[in-house]
């Protein structure tokens, strides 16, 4: 394994932007998906159990009659998109050598030209696993129902609640949020393209 850049263009998509050394993993069909080209090709990331970890402080706008719209107060929205950062584990390998790799998500687009170079890379890197909009949306409508329900000021109650805790996985992935999508090629062939959705911890919190 190679301690090297897992992609190019890492003002975007990877915090980091440097991979670092990490465990072998062996392929198999769960981790690695369809495998390409020679025994030995695949690509694939591996998301740590904890994941991400949120809490977005919400409050209807002033100066409302009556609260219809709902704005985030924190974090703000670098911070947030930096908190939905996850630090996966990636690793890549093609018995001829690796041609390009390729990775889109919440956080932008980036393409690392390898042209042959290495046979295999495997490392950790930040990157930015869901969109901000989509997880503002949950908090927002969570908010809107509740005040739909329990009017405005809210009274705790049992059904009528200041803070809610939502989880999302590769089962339920976050509505509306566009996935980690991997791809690349080898020399010689072209490596599977495929989808990863983290795990994300979201409290949703009244001012």
């Amino acid at each position: 394994m190679f301690k090297t850049l897992l992609f190019a263009g890492l003002t975007t998509l990877i915090a980091t932007g440097q991979l670092v050394a990490g465990q072998h993993l062996s392929p198999n069909g769960t981790e690695l998906g369809t495998v390409s080209g020679g025994s030995n090709d695949y690509l694939f990331l591996k998301s740590p159990r904890e994941g991400a970890d949120v809490t977005l402080t919400i409050r209807p706008v002033a100066g409302q009659a009556f609260p219809n719209e709902i704005e985030r107060i924190n974090p703000g929205t670098s911070a947030l998109a930096d908190e939905l950062k996850i630090n996966w584990y990636a690793q890549a390998s093609c018995s001829e050598g690796i041609q390009q790799l390729r990775s889109a998500g919440p956080g932008g687009t980036s393409v690392q030209t390898i042209n042959g170079s290495r046979n295999a890379i495997a490392g950790r890197s930040n990157i930015q696993s869901f969109d901000v909009e989509a997880v503002d949306r949950v908090c927002i409508r969570w908010a809107k129902a509740m005040i739909a329900q329990c009017g405005w000021p809210i009274e705790q109650g049992a059904d009528c609640r200041f803070e809610e805790t939502f989880f999302y996985d590769a089962t339920t992935p976050v509505p509306r949020s566009s996935p980690v999508r991997i791809s690349g090629s080898c020399v010689n062939s072209q490596l599977p393209t495929t989808d990863y959705y983290g795990r994300l911890t979201l409290r949703c919190a009244f001012e």
